[in-house]
C-alpha cells in the first residue's frame, strides 16, 4: 500500500498496487477496512499488463476521504496499449461502487506519464487539492497544483511547481501547505 487515509466513522480506506513484475508497472488497488480489520470492499482495476488483458495498467499513490463515507483516490492511469498516460482521480462510494472518473495532463505520448503525488481535503468544504506531477518519467517537468470540485472538476490550476515538493495539507484559512521533499 502506498496510500492510507481514515473517514469520520473511522473507517480505514488503503490503496497501492497489485504487482505483476512486469517493469514496475501493475494494478490499481483500493480497500475500505472496517475498525477490527476486516475488509468490507476491495477494488482491483486494470489488468497492470500493457500487451494482454485490457493492456491497462496504474496505480493508487494519494486517498482522501469524503463526506459521504466513500474516498476519492488519486494515481495513475496509461493508456491502453501504452506505457504514458494520465494523472487519475477515482470517487469511490462507501460501498466501493466508482461514482465518477476525471484524468488529466497526458499528452499521447507513449513514454509520458502524468501522475497524483498528493490529495488533500479542504477544511470545511466538499472540495479538495491535488498535486499532479505531468510528467513523471522526465525529471525536468513540473509540477501542477489544482482545486477541484466534489465532482472532480478542476476548478482552477497553478502549474510549475518542483515536483519534489510534498502536499502537506490545507490550512483553516485555505492556504495550502507544502513541504520540500
Amino acid at each position: 500500500f502506498d496510500a492510507v487515509t481514515v473517514n469520520k466513522e473511522g473507517k480505514v480506506f488503503v490503496g497501492g498496487i497489485v504487482h505483476h513484475n512486469l517493469n514496475s508497472r501493475q494494478s490499481v488497488l483500493v480497500a475500505k477496512v472496517d475498525t477490527a480489520g476486516t475488509i468490507e470492499w476491495q477494488k482491483v482495476l486494470y489488468s497492470g499488463y500493457r500487451t494482454s488483458g485490457d493492456s491497462i495498467f496504474g496505480e493508487t499513490t494519494s486517498l482522501i476521504p469524503t463526506a459521504d463515507g466513500g474516498c476519492i483516490a488519486g494515481g495513475f492511469e496509461s493508456a491502453k496499449g501504452k506505457w504514458g498516460g494520465w494523472a487519475l482521480l477515482h470517487k469511490f462510494s462507501d460501498t466501493g461502487d466508482i461514482q465518477w472518473t476525471k484524468r488529466f495532463f497526458y499528452t499521447g505520448d507513449d513514454y509520458q506519464d502524468a501522475k497524483v503525488i498528493g490529495l488533500k481535503a479542504i477544511p470545511s468544504s466538499t472540495n479538495f487539492m491535488v498535486l499532479a506531477h505531468r510528467n513523471w518519467g522526465n525529471t525536468s517537468a513540473g509540477a501542477t497544483l489544482m482545486e477541484c470540485s466534489e465532482t472532480g472538476d478542476s476548478l482552477w490550476s497553478q502549474v510549475d511547481y518542483d515536483y519534489r515538493f510534498q502536499l502537506s495539507g490545507v490550512d483553516s484559512l485555505g492556504n495550502v501547505l507544502m513541504i520540500a521533499g
